[in-house]
């Protein structure tokens, strides 16, 4: 009875089922060193974040702390974010694409400079 769905199945949804077996299994795609170097850094004041802690590290945030601030707007501390994008350029907590969201950004502010001119 467990063998009876690949007897169902046509050599197409096959090869799918295949396909989307791989790309399951793909290995995360880290952003470059230059694409985490132009993310904005702030420091960590308590009265002004309403963010308390890393959601990388689980760690509370002390005051004076390097923030790390992500075009999504999600931040963590800066050392935990270089590192975790050194792996996945997705955000940790949205899985926001950090590099496009990035290139939007830069996109938006762009024409906005110029609409301003």
């Amino acid at each position: 009875m467990e063998n009876s769905i690949a007897f169902v199945m046509s050599p197409f949804v096959r090869k799918l089922y295949e396909a989307v077996a791989v790309i399951d299994r793909r290995q995360p795609v880290p952003a470059t060193k230059w694409n985490i170097s132009v993310l904005p850094i702030g420091i960590f004041h308590q009265d002004e974040c309403p963010v308390k802690e890393c959601h990388i590290c689980s760690e509370i945030f002390e005051e004076e702390d390097k923030l790390r601030i992500l075009p999504c707007g999600h931040l963590f501390h800066r050392a935990c974010t270089d590192r975790w994008l050194g792996v996945s350029r997705l955000c940790p907590l949205c899985k926001g694409n950090v590099v496009e969201l990035y290139k939007q950004w830069r996109t938006q502010h762009a024409s906005d400079s110029k609409a301003s001119e």
